[in-house]
């Protein structure tokens, strides 16, 4: 019985994940092949059946779970409201800074992010544009905004004399986007 648990555990789950391109599809793999090797190690009937409880639950778990996590990880976010000055025109950026930053602002499921006339919003943290999400431009006035969005430069630290590494976790990380069209 935990060999063909443990054979359908490394075999189904393991393909699947990995078709899906999911980076856990090794941990029903491991645990499949790892149950397969106790069911040929000879123990005593007192043992079996416990063995056998134990393997489901963890063939189970192995097969359920990176499932799980990979449709955690892709979930939604909320949406974004970038809400630009009436009339502003030209370039405009979001800056992440935790030491000097603003809050993030969450009104009603949605995300608001309120340039300044500078043209330069500086928050504590980015991490609303890193999930799926829907963006929205307005002017303050209630008008839509047509908006390009341009990129997203890397903050960076210095590793070393004349040496940085750069990265989106990173303070300095900036998105960068441009009214295409003023009414």
């Amino acid at each position: 019985m935990l060999i063909c648990m443990g054979l359908l555990t490394a075999v189904l789950p393991t393909i699947c994940l990995f078709l899906s391109v999911n980076i856990y599809f090794f941990v029903p793999l491991v645990v499949g092949l790892g149950c397969v090797i106790v069911g040929c190690v000879k123990m005593p009937e007192a043992g079996k059946r416990p063995a056998t409880a134990v393997g489901l639950i963890l063939c189970l778990l192995a097969a359920a779970g990176p499932f799980a996590l990979a449709a955690y990880a892709n979930r939604s976010g909320n949406p974004i409201r970038i809400v630009l000055p009436a009339g502003f025109r030209g370039e405009f950026s979001i800056v992440k800074n935790r030491a000097e930053g603003e809050d993030l602002v969450l009104q009603d499921g949605v995300w608001v992010f309120e340039i300044p006339a500078s043209g330069v919003l500086v928050v504590k943290d980015d991490y609303p544009f890193y999930m799926w999400h829907q963006e929205s431009y307005v002017y303050s006035d209630g008008r839509l905004a047509r908006v390009k969005s341009l990129d997203t430069t890397a903050g960076s630290i210095q590793t070393g004399s004349g040496s940085s590494r750069g990265s989106t976790d990173y303070d300095g990380t900036t998105h960068h986007w441009k009214v295409v069209d003023v009414p």
